[in-house]
């Protein structure tokens, strides 16, 4: 899926200019996928400036941008988990 191959590089919107790298994507549907792009830059007090999203048919994807990290441990990111034998009960 070509959504799922943009994450992690960088893109830029063909209306507003704004660079960022692909975060996330959204599959909406009614067919009106979005791209979430993430700034590069800091804010002066160096914190990150929130996800933007747009229309995937805005954005133009214009570099490498980073690696996307492989998850290696053995727990699924977010919600309940299994606590393994002899830990937390």
């Amino acid at each position: 899926m070509e959504l799922q191959e943009n994450l992690g590089k960088l893109g830029k919107d063909k209306i507003t200019g704004f660079k960022g790298i692909v975060n996330a994507y959204i599959v909406y549907l009614t067919g009106c996928n979005q791209y979430g792009l993430v700034s590069q830059k800091l804010k002066s007090d160096g914190s990150t400036l929130d996800i933007h999203w747009f229309d995937v048919d805005r954005i133009e994807i214009i570099g490498k941008g980073i690696q996307k990290k492989e998850v290696t441990n053995r727990f699924r990111p977010g919600g309940p988990q299994d606590h393994p034998q002899g830990k937390n009960g």
